[in-house]
């Protein structure tokens, strides 16, 4: 009974840390021009489009990307229901994501206990530094999923199901481009399971289950040829990842820095920290049930553990493939615990388990509730996160374009702006590697008066629309005294140029960008960088006031809240120093 009460309180502990964990994550735009893509893509009902026609500056003309599919389903829910529509999607990815695993417990014999709910608890650890970001790769998530849960139950159960894999990478190919980790699983998988069953022979498939696998992955690599592009999308897709300067400047991308630079962290990140915590615990964990279980019962699975290798050595290589490891060690664990004697095992891996779990469990929830920048549940207050105010302004005078526009928030102007204005970059990354990209990221280490002028005289943009997470940017344009900022919010400033100021209208010229409209505001996140933008204009006053916000308003129990004040107080001074007479 009280194990029972223990597993129930297991479970919600674990539901508690999901909602917070994964709540919707508003800071990444790439939601919103798959928005667009997926309603060029429902219109016109085409899976072909010209990614060209969203930018003014140049790109790749023939870049080969395939998410009509992805896209498409993410346009659907978000027409049936907006952004609580595209939360409502995401939950239901990670609700199957958690009832394949109940279901493969199940089918092999077990039951569900605190040893797989701490399992779970590790798995969505990792899952969170990828996850929370509604974007077509959640489905890459659900899929591979459902791939690995087709494996371990022909492993554990004999249950050939392995035909779902064509259908499944036929959908996978269109949806997203992780499908190409599913292949090298399921590649994988027939490579090491006939080399087991003709040289180890421990715990291998039998042959009718081999040679239904093999038939499988041969009609699977067939299928995946069903796309826009054909072979030539697994060419480049193939080329982009290991034979050319592709993926020269991800490493400026968050989603793609090595995790385990976190283990140890210099500069502290709760999310990464946590994620490469627990991806070592699993590490560790599996092979100590797998060393337990050969001592005991000699019992191993070659495979098994080769996959585990292989998906972990992958986070090394490639850091944004974290969440894959995670799903295969999950089904990895319960298949070993149903092998071997598991009430014995239980019984000894239960205080452990529980110690995990709530160390992990409980410091997670912690330093999530500490640090939490916003509290968006279902897409609520997206208009805090989400330039709305910035791109109505643009829209309403009318300003000139071209327009030029930080990485980030090109995402949200395709969605918002387009065709009546285009886009500097966005988060699309490909369309902008041979020069774009590179003039993008190389301009943060070169803000410099000479390059200004270089820079707009290569690019010669009108407006600006920059990200108020780019403060030394706006800083610079201002700096040169060729610019006036004329308006910004709590996510994005917008600029002129200054003979386009003199030719607006006073009511424009004279839009109010005072402290007042941000007395509300309770992020710490949107107030510091509100404060960045007013000591960027040199407003000494309005800085003092919003200072005087970020303490009223942000809670004590932040743990940025300190720091960020002392900060405050720093640059307040150090203003005062530069401009005594400043109001």
């Amino acid at each position: 009974m009280r194990e029972h009460a223990l597993k129930y309180f297991c479970l919600v502990f674990l539901a508690v840390v999901a909602v917070l964990s994964f709540r919707t994550s508003l800071e990444d735009y790439d939601i919103w021009f798959h928005l667009k893509y997926g309603e060029h893509y429902v219109r016109n009902l085409t899976w072909h489009i010209d990614h060209s026609v969203y930018s003014w500056t140049p790109t790749v003309p023939d870049w080969k990307y395939v998410t009509w599919l992805g896209s498409s389903v993410l346009y659907l829910a978000y027409l049936a229901g907006a952004f609580p529509g595209l939360a409502a999607l995401q939950w239901s990815i990670f609700i199957a994501l958690f009832a394949l695993y109940c279901s493969y417990i199940k089918s092999s014999g077990d039951a569900l206990d605190v040893t797989h709910i701490t399992a779970l608890l590790l798995a969505a650890i990792a899952f969170s530094v990828i996850l929370p970001y509604i974007k077509p790769e959640m489905f890459t998530a659900l899929f591979f999923a459902i791939t690995v849960f087709v494996y371990f139950r022909a492993k554990s159960s004999g249950k050939n199901l392995f035909y779902a894999y064509p259908v499944l990478l036929l959908l996978w190919v269109n949806t997203h481009g992780g499908f190409l980790f599913g292949l090298f699983f399921i590649s994988a998988v027939l490579i090491l399971e006939l080399a087991n069953t003709l040289f180890i022979r421990k715990s291998s498939l039998s042959g009718k289950l081999v040679r239904s696998l093999a038939l499988s992955v041969f009609l699977s690599y067939i299928a995946v040829l069903v796309n826009p592009y054909g072979i030539h999308y697994h060419l480049k897709l193939l080329q982009d990842l290991f034979f050319s300067s592709y993926m020269e400047h991800s490493s400026k991308i968050l989603a793609y820095q090595g995790i385990w630079q976190f283990f140890f962290p210099k500069a502290f990140n709760y999310v990464f920290m946590y994620g490469a915590l627990s991806l070592f615990v699993m590490a560790v964990s599996l092979a100590a049930l797998a060393l337990h279980a050969y001592a005991r019962y000699r019992f191993f699975d070659p495979v098994v553990l080769l996959l585990n290798l292989l998906f972990f050595l992958l986070i090394i290589k490639y850091p944004r493939s974290i969440f894959f490891f995670p799903i295969v060690w999950l089904f990895s664990v319960a298949f070993y615990l149903s092998k071997t004697d598991s009430g014995r095992i239980r019984k000894k891996l239960l205080p452990v388990a529980l110690a995990v779990f709530l160390i992990f469990g409980g410091g997670f929830l912690y330093d999530t509730y500490s640090f939490m920048a916003y509290k968006s549940f279902f897409g609520s207050g997206i208009d805090d996160w989400v330039p709305e105010k910035e791109v109505a302004f643009i829209k309403e005078k009318k300003l000139p374009g071209p327009i030029f526009n930080d990485y980030l928030v090109g995402g949200y102007m395709i969605w918002a702006l387009y065709p009546e204005y285009k886009v500097f970059i966005d988060p699309r990354y490909g369309p902008y590697v041979h020069q774009v990209l590179g003039d993008w990221f190389g301009l943060h280490n070169n803000l410099t008066p000479e390059h200004l002028a270089k820079f707009t005289g290569k690019y010669r943009f009108n407006t600006v629309l920059m990200h108020l997470r780019e403060p030394n940017i706006i800083r610079w344009l201002l700096g040169s005294g060729q610019w006036k900022l004329i308006y910004f919010d709590k996510s994005a400033a917008v600029l002129v140029r200054l003979s386009v100021f003199e030719t607006l209208d006073n009511e424009t010229r004279s839009t109010d960008l005072g402290p007042a409209r941000f007395r509300d505001v309770s992020s710490p996140t949107i107030l510091t960088r509100v404060f960045d933008t007013y000591a960027g204009m040199g407003r000494l006053d309005d800085m003092q006031e919003i200072y005087e916000t970020y303490v009223r308003n942000v809670s004590d129990a932040n743990h940025t809240k300190e720091w960020s004040v002392e900060m405050m107080k720093l640059n307040l001074e150090f203003a005062r120093k530069r401009a005594p007479q400043a109001r």
